[in-house]
């Protein structure tokens, strides 16, 4: 075993100038594990060195291995391509023989290692196909931060059709099992977390049975005001859902129950989120218009609206365009010690993944030098949007590839 520092953009801005004492690199403990005769056998904690090498012993028959053992330690793992894939084949057979949390860090670490070039996204994917085993929740937040990194990436090309194919065969055994009338009143409250991501990823990616669901709901919601029949843990999905499959008369009717006195923050966000889900470029800029009308939006809630435009594939253009056309109303409004700039920056680039957005966020930068509390934001979204490119230009041609041999 060996250790280096770990960078998702070893080329960024804003890579510190000061050299670490200890040049990053320090004494490790890792802990480790090995499948002897079916059974999870674990190992004593070894030392790394800074600037040496350290060893493990595993079992003479042995297929795999486990390093930093349910996540115990704050660093990432890069196995060699016969353990990762390994590992991907054991949790396809029987993935409660990993450990959850362990189970959770190979997704995550297989990401992130593939936004860093030193993975392709072929193991990350690999590592889906055994999600509709997967029976814990924890695993599925880990895939789905991966999945949502995915789609932000590729929701404009070509490729995301055979993307959203592949992640609604992940999804369709748990949905068969989920009732959306209903509020789950048993089980965990794991249980009842994972029953909400799987219903929005469903619905997000267009499963058929997810959309009509939701639309069924909303439309018993409309014929009887008083009472609402969507389950709460499901209502941010089924809103959003709802918008977007339905007609005008749809979104008149969360606007006007988001202005109903009496409703709780989350709910009142929830349909604010929802308007926001239309796919007509004239509920969009009615949005628009309505976050410099503090009796329509809140000023605290301005950021949180902007954020929900941008990651809709159609409002995106036009929430950015705003953006810049009202970046002077912004700065007055929320320029000084406010964080509200950072996150309004990092919102707007969050997805961008082309040169292009990149010459164009740079522009927006040189025709705006006052970013006010966002200019260190600024100079890591450049970052960002560097890093993405790069993934792109990387995986995007071998993402496609192996979707379309499945």
């Amino acid at each position: 075993m060996t250790q280096e520092r770990f960078l998702i953009d070893p080329d960024a801005y804003m890579m510190d100038s000061a050299v670490a004492p200890f040049n990053y690199k320090w004494w490790v403990p890792v802990t480790s594990a090995y499948l002897n005769s079916g059974q999870l056998t674990t190992s004593s904690a070894v030392w790394l060195p800074p600037n040496n090498t350290a060893s493990i012993s595993v079992g003479v028959s042995s297929t795999w291995y486990l390093l930093n053992l349910e996540n115990s330690g704050f660093y990432r793992v890069h196995y060699d391509n016969a353990t990762w894939n390994a590992l991907v084949a054991q949790l396809k057979a029987d993935p409660t023989v990993v450990p959850t949390m362990s189970r959770a860090q190979l997704f995550s670490d297989s990401l992130a290692l593939a936004r860093r070039d030193y993975l392709d996204a072929r193991t990350f994917l690999s590592l889906m196909l055994t999600l509709p085993a997967e029976p814990d929740y924890a695993v599925w937040v880990a895939a789905d931060i991966g999945l949502r990194y995915m789609t932000d990436m590729l929701e404009q090309r070509p490729v995301f059709s055979a993307l959203r194919q592949f992640v609604l065969s992940l999804v369709s055994n748990q949905m068969e099992r989920i009732n959306m009338t209903i509020s789950l009143t048993n089980g965990t409250l794991q249980d009842r977390f994972l029953r909400s991501l799987i219903v929005s990823r469903s619905c997000e990616f267009g499963h058929s049975e997810c959309v009509a669901g939701a639309a069924s709901l909303l439309s018993k919601w409309m014929s009887d005001p008083a009472n609402n029949p969507v389950p709460q843990d499901l209502r941010s999905a089924v809103y959003c859902t709802a918008v977007q499959a339905g007609n005008d008369s749809v979104w008149d009717f969360i606007a006007q129950q988001r202005m109903e006195s009496g409703i709780s923050q989350v709910e009142e966000r929830s349909l604010r989120r929802a308007l926001t889900c239309s796919r007509q470029q004239v509920r969009i800029s009615t949005v628009l218009d309505w976050l410099q009308q503090s009796d329509k939006i809140r000023g605290q809630d301005v950021v949180g609206t902007l954020s929900y435009l941008f990651g809709n594939p159609t409002a995106r253009s036009m929430a950015w365009l705003w953006m810049k056309n009202s970046w002077q109303w912004l700065l007055q409004q929320f320029g000084g010690g406010s964080f509200t700039m950072a996150d309004i920056i990092s919102n707007a680039g969050k997805r961008m993944n082309t040169p292009a957005e990149l010459a164009e966020l740079k522009w927006f930068g040189e025709q705006n030098p006052d970013m006010g509390s966002g200019h260190r934001s600024y100079l890591q979204t450049l970052d960002r949007v560097s890093a993405s490119i790069s993934w792109m230009a990387f995986n995007e041609a071998i993402i496609e590839q192996w979707l379309n041999q499945l």
